[in-house]
């Protein structure tokens, strides 16, 4: 074990500054000293709390985005339903909450998700249950991830995928569409 001391001038030194650095963070939350800790503890419960609302209204959001992207499906010939869109800055999250709506809404179907995060490719793909022995959304993704320069893959009716060429994402959803017949 190290223990450190601090002692004499440097002691003194070092008290001035955390007394400054708690006068400035007390300024920035607007509360005195003896107040900080009581501040900064329900500036974080406030903080959590609109995380959470923020949450549930990004959920209300896809729920009214999944229903437009499924009123956009193509329909092949046996009824499959194919959906394949790129929805710019939706979270790898949100991506996996509006492929879940969208199995439960369109009852047959194949799903093709993109967005860019962080200037890299986010890619999804989802197979509802029915068709699973047909198309394999892991198998789907491994051909699709190389053209946005990565890899993927998963189980049958879900899986995901990054790469580092975003640009690429036109072609990995048209990739999609044409490994389904769509």
């Amino acid at each position: 074990r190290r223990i450190e001391a601090v002692s004499g001038v440097g002691a003194e030194s070092k008290i001035v500054a955390q007394s400054n650095l708690l006068r400035e963070i007390g300024s920035v939350v607007k509360s005195g000293e003896r107040e900080l800790l009581d501040r900064i503890t329900k500036l974080v419960e406030r903080s959590r709390e609109l995380e959470k609302k923020l949450s549930q209204l990004e959920q209300s959001v896809n729920v009214g985005r999944g229903a437009d992207l499924l009123s956009q499906a193509t329909v092949l010939k046996d009824g499959t339903k194919v959906v394949a869109e790129n929805l710019p800055d939706v979270s790898p999250k949100q991506l996996r909450e509006l492929a879940d709506d969208l199995k439960n809404r369109m009852g047959s179907g194949c799903i093709a998700l993109a967005s860019v995060v962080d200037s890299k490719a986010v890619l999804l793909t989802a197979v509802t249950d029915d068709l699973t022995s047909r198309y394999h959304a892991g198998k789907l993704m491994q051909e699709i991830a190389v053209v946005v320069g990565g890899k993927g893959g998963g189980r049958p009716d879900l899986a995901q995928a990054g790469g580092s060429n975003p640009e690429g994402i036109g072609k990995a959803l048209e990739k999609f569409r044409e490994l389904i017949g769509g």
